[in-house]
């Protein structure tokens, strides 16, 4: 199943960042997770889960105001997962 992230997703979301990115600490993981809960109009993020309701994966999208290499024009989304 796939579902938007929330603050209760925080343990999970936060175990598949860690996964994927190790060489970030907890701490820079626990900010940017704030900052993007934080604006919600410009980040959207979104969580699968297996049969027994375990986090498998997650995808973190933004729109992007700013230049974007390869691209003609603004606002445009953007997402890393």
């Amino acid at each position: 199943m796939i579902k938007s992230i929330s603050a209760q997703d925080l343990n999970s979301w936060l175990e598949l960042r860690q996964q994927l990115w190790g060489h970030c600490s907890t701490e820079q993981h626990l900010s940017e997770i704030k900052q993007l809960l934080g604006q919600p109009e410009r980040f959207q993020q979104w969580m699968s889960t297996n049969d027994q309701g375990i986090a498998d994966g997650f995808l973190e999208g933004a729109v992007r105001m700013e230049y974007v290499n390869g691209t003609q024009s603004s606002p445009v989304g953007y997402g890393a997962c």
